[in-house]
């Protein structure tokens, strides 16, 4: 996982926004496409 620009400019928040943001989308889309 590559760092996004949006890590270097929001610094934390970017970084506890994405991994928790990450895997919830993920397992939308997965489930949502699995139906």
């Amino acid at each position: 996982m590559a760092p996004e620009p949006n890590q270097s400019v929001n610094g934390e928040q970017a970084t506890v926004k994405v991994p928790s943001k990450d895997p919830k989308k993920k397992k939308d889309e997965k489930k949502e496409e699995d139906l």
